[in-house]
């Protein structure tokens, strides 16, 4: 096999994410602290105030299409989480799934409001009557899903990007192992769904955000 780089691997699991560091900083002789090792994109404050008013606006949006308090801004005391639905090949969850995840998710905290983040502007909602919004950039995405409360994603490049900014991520797997390429940052959580009910995991994911909010400097 062709050599890619002179440094041993470690026999434990190594994330993806950390791999690049862990080579650098052995072939230095420093320290190896893996904890410390996090995805980070620097978000200017406007930015995350703009992804903050795509998302009122979406919200807004999506209520006036119901009928419902229409043009009405989103009540400032109830959380709004965003999800990622679309992933590709064995890795996408069925629209029946998150179906059956969110009717779960819901029963658990009805103040919560959904939004789902599409990959294309054409793109089908995986639950019909949420929010929907699309961001053609990359960091108009993150900056949006930093101004959320909690962001739930299949294993897809917007999992990744949420793990760079404050907000919980949950990273839903079932073809990949969440050990290496899972979010990062302390209040991300991994699981793997191949085996579980959609219901389960919206129970598992209830007590993990439950926990994550529980931290220093999360609040909902």
């Amino acid at each position: 096999a062709p050599l890619t780089h002179a440094i041993p691997l470690p026999a434990a699991t190594l994330h993806q994410g950390r791999q690049p560091a862990y080579l650098v900083t052995t072939a230095l002789a420093a320290a190896w602290e893996p904890a410390a090792i996090l995805l980070w994109l620097p978000l200017p404050a406007p930015e995350v105030a703009a992804g903050r008013a795509a998302v009122a606006a979406a919200i807004k949006a999506a209520s006036a299409a119901a009928s419902t308090h229409a043009g009405a801004a989103p009540p400032p005391d109830r959380p709004i989480v965003g999800y990622f639905g679309h992933a590709t090949g064995l890795k996408a969850l069925e629209p029946s799934w998150w179906s059956r995840f969110w009717a779960a998710f819901l029963a658990l905290h009805p103040q919560v409001i959904p939004v789902e983040f599409l990959p294309g502007a054409t793109a089908a909602p995986t639950v019909a009557g949420f929010a929907t919004l699309h961001l053609p950039s990359q960091r108009q995405l993150t900056a949006t899903i930093a101004s959320l409360q909690l962001f739930i994603s299949a294993d897809a490049g917007p999992m990744h990007l949420a793990s760079t900014t404050d907000t919980p991520t949950m990273g839903l797997f079932q073809a990949t192992d969440p050990s290496l390429y899972g979010p990062l940052k302390p209040v991300d959580r991994s699981f793997q769904v191949a085996r579980l009910t959609p219901e389960a995991v919206a129970a598992q994911v209830s007590a993990a955000w439950s926990g994550a909010v529980a931290r220093p400097g999360c609040s909902v």
